[in-house]
């Protein structure tokens, strides 16, 4: 029998974990649309490639330098 495949959603509580970030600050990401969810039925997932997307907006290092 293969391996399970990698999950495309995590739950609020594993993208906080996944993120370094507690569980509130999680939801106001969501509410101010910073971190995108879906609603499957009842439950709110979190797709990783949101996660990812995120973290390279958060990125400090991948901006052009401006001189003045």
């Amino acid at each position: 029998m293969p391996a399970d495949p990698t999950p495309l959603v995590v739950n609020v509580k594993e993208a906080g974990r996944l993120l370094g970030i507690r569980l509130t600050k999680v939801y106001d990401l969501m509410r101010t649309r910073e971190l995108s969810f879906v609603k499957i039925g009842r439950s709110t997932k979190i797709e990783l490639a949101a996660i990812q997307d995120y973290i390279n907006r958060q990125r400090v290092g991948n901006m052009p330098r401006v001189v003045r």
